[in-house]
């Protein structure tokens, strides 16, 4: 994995630990919204390289 994804990965973790709408978001996949900040930072995370979880890979480029 490349120092990107690792810095994705960070950004977004950091901000998903402290926001109840992006943990929504997490748990519920495809029914909940990540809030704007969120979904900016989960996209550049997905962008990032091949995302570590396999249900994540076809779905690439979508917010679950």
């Amino acid at each position: 994995m490349t120092t990107d994804w690792h810095t994705a990965d960070a950004a977004y973790l950091a901000h998903h630990c402290r926001c109840a709408q992006c943990i929504a978001a997490g748990g519920s996949p495809g029914r909940k919204q990540r809030c704007s900040t969120g979904l900016a930072l989960w996209q550049a995370y997905t962008e990032a390289g091949m995302p570590p979880f396999p249900f994540l890979q076809s779905k690439k480029g979508q917010t679950p």
